[in-house]
């Protein structure tokens, strides 16, 4: 009868020893186990990092513990996130509450636009985001610790900045799927784009776009639409308290509308036949300009003064030409042309102050606005009729003007 001694360790050789019923005692001394190596395939460990967690009453998001592919900005992490949402806009609501303010490394590099912050800023350069709540320092003036509070994020990126540059462009283009009365395909194209500088103390951005895409959709025939638009607008803080921006917009929509149509009335004991042939041309150009002054001056927990002016010029110019023949047993019986011309321009002009302090036992607040409109129009139109039988013609001619005034304040 045998037995057998084995000693084992990791990484090292098995020693072994095979015992008889010959040898009661053993003797084996100091037992030295040899070294023993083992080539393995690669072994790849891979850990989950934390995605998000609960520190106090904030929310730390970690962006790179996240699925997003390149070029991907800050709103695709959101997306992720149980109980975020992600508007078409580009707005995120975090249960129901909307994240009205937006840090990078604890400063307003993009000012009060959250939505230029969630778009512009890449997911691989954000480190860790902080969503808390954050007491709104203008209704705290007025209602104390009743004020109600907004969602904050603060994003930390891995590479400290102090400016940034973003921009975007669009860019389409082909012929329309529908025939013109003349049947060939309009070309169709559609570019905007905008650029921004931000840095804490201010932001610029300047944006502007054409569009013929034919959005307007006519009822048959056709029709033609052409969209223009531009803006600047530029935010700045002077100082702790006082701020101030301006904004430039300016739009013009420049359609037409024409048609061609033909109709046919029944026989009669008079005539055989009487045919009408019509044609209908409809011009209208539209033109917008807008631009808005604010200043804040915000004392925290004392006083906030806000004051603005808002100017709108309009201005439209409408043309119409309507001609008709008709035709009875194939002779012409009647021409007849109708022309319109209509001009109208109106100004609007609305200033607003308010005034809020606090006063102890909690907040007074006035505030008073205005608003200032002139309008003025004009019309013309001609109708000319000519019966081939008669020999007549007519003519009428009808001028107006519409001047118009309206002040409301309050």
């Amino acid at each position: 009868k045998r037995w057998v001694l084995e000693i084992t360790h990791l990484g090292y050789k098995i020693f072994k020893k095979i015992l008889s019923q010959d040898q009661p005692l053993v003797n084996f001394g100091k037992i030295k186990l040899i070294p023993d190596t083992l080539k393995i395939d690669e072994v790849v460990v891979q850990v989950r990092r934390e995605m998000y967690k609960q520190k106090g009453d904030t929310l730390m998001v970690y962006p790179q513990a996240f699925r997003y592919m390149e070029g991907d900005n800050l709103l695709e992490i959101f997306r992720q996130i149980p109980g975020a949402k992600v508007t078409e806009e580009g707005d995120v609501y975090i249960g129901k509450m909307k994240i009205e303010k937006g840090l990078v490394n604890g400063r307003m590099l993009f000012g009060d636009d959250v939505r230029t912050l969630m778009k512009s800023l890449d997911a691989k350069d954000a480190s860790v985001m902080a969503i808390y709540d954050e007491v709104d320092e203008k209704d705290e003036i007025l209602r104390g610790d009743n004020a109600r509070k907004r969602k904050v994020v603060n994003v930390m990126t891995f590479q400290q900045f102090t400016s940034y540059l973003a921009g975007n462009m669009m860019l389409e283009g082909g012929l329309d799927k529908n025939k013109d009365i003349d049947g060939g395909r309009q070309e169709r194209y559609c570019a905007n784009g905008d650029i921004g500088f931000y840095r804490e103390q201010q932001q610029i951005r300047l944006k502007g776009g054409i569009d013929n895409r034919n959005l307007i959709i006519w009822s048959p025939p056709s029709g033609y639409t052409r969209k223009w638009n531009a803006g600047a607008e530029v935010n700045s803080t002077i100082n702790e308290s006082n701020r101030y921006a301006v904004s430039y917009d300016y739009g013009n929509e420049y359609s037409t509308e024409e048609s061609l149509s033909n109709i046919n009335y029944f026989p009669t004991d008079q005539f055989q036949s009487q045919f009408s042939e019509n044609f209908n041309y409809n011009e209208n150009d539209e033109k917008n300009h807008r631009i808005k002054l604010e200043y804040n001056y915000l004392k925290q927990r004392k006083v906030n003064i806000d004051a603005s002016c808002d100017i709108g010029i309009y201005k439209s110019a409408d043309l119409s030409d309507y001609y008709s023949d008709t035709y009875r047993d194939d002779v012409l019986l009647t021409k007849t042309e109708r022309v319109g011309h209509s001009d109208n321009n109106s100004v609007n002009i609305s200033p607003a102050v308010s005034f809020t302090k606090n006063i102890g036992i909690g907040g007074l607040k006035v505030s008073v606005y205005s608003n200032i409109n002139k309008s003025n129009g004009n019309e013309i139109r001609n109708d000319t009729t000519f019966t081939v039988g008669f020999k007549e013609r007519t003519v009428l001619n009808i001028t107006t003007k519409r001047p118009d005034w309206n002040i409301v304040p309050s």
